[in-house]
């Protein structure tokens, strides 16, 4: 439910664009900088402490009338106790959507001082873990973070003494997972079928990939 909730925010961000932030000359003219002139224009309009470093997945898009900055973690980890940004979608000249995290859900914080997560080594043995648990998998040698970022991705919610996981089998299925940390064995929740969201393909984006 909860990554369901994130493909919708994210969808909704695509269909707010509408309102049309820019002129074709403006997209024309930005849009000719280059792929990495623009992502250094997004990260300047986050207001927090972050760079290129903190995401698996970064893409520019652009349309007739806006270009916006997608920075991905295809598969976020929340540790137990925390609340963290992962993922920021940033409209040039438009508005910027970043949703924390947070585990537990009724956790207090203040939004001023939530930063992005930062992965590590400790972190990346953890998520093997898991795909290892979901997947069956003997060995999990790394992670294939491309594979994830294609709608397959993964929220990590590490519970104590398990991790409880929800996973997006493409756009149109979701689905979650208890996983015991001492056994390292699975159990699922429940898979279920997502509806498409209205508005999804109103807006036509192409990636700038230079």
């Amino acid at each position: 439910m909860k990554y369901k909730i994130l493909l919708f925010c994210l969808v909704s961000n695509l269909i707010l664009a509408q309102h049309k932030n820019m002129t074709k000359e403006e997209v024309k003219e930005i849009t000719s900088l280059g792929k990495q002139a623009i992502i250094e224009l997004a990260l300047k309009k986050i207001d927090k402490k972050v760079d290129t470093s903190n995401f698996k997945s970064i893409k520019v898009m652009a349309s007739k009338h806006d270009i916006y900055v997608s920075f991905q973690n295809p598969i976020i980890f929340v540790p137990e106790n925390s609340v963290y940004l992962y993922n920021a979608t940033v409209y040039i000249k438009g508005q910027t959507y970043a949703q924390p995290y947070k585990n537990p859900e009724d956790i207090d914080y203040n939004s001023d001082e939530v930063q992005f997560f930062k992965y590590d080594d400790d972190v990346y043995e953890k998520i093997k873990f898991v795909i290892k648990a979901i997947s069956k998998q003997d060995h999990v040698e790394s992670i294939d973070w491309k594979y994830y970022q294609d709608s397959n991705g993964m929220v990590i919610y590490d519970k104590g003494d398990h991790y409880y996981v929800d996973v997006a089998y493409g756009k149109f299925s979701e689905g979650a997972y208890t996983i015991d940390k001492t056994t390292g064995v699975a159990t699922e929740e429940y898979i279920a079928s997502i509806e498409p969201y209205p508005g999804e393909d109103d807006i036509k984006f192409v990636e700038i990939k230079n």
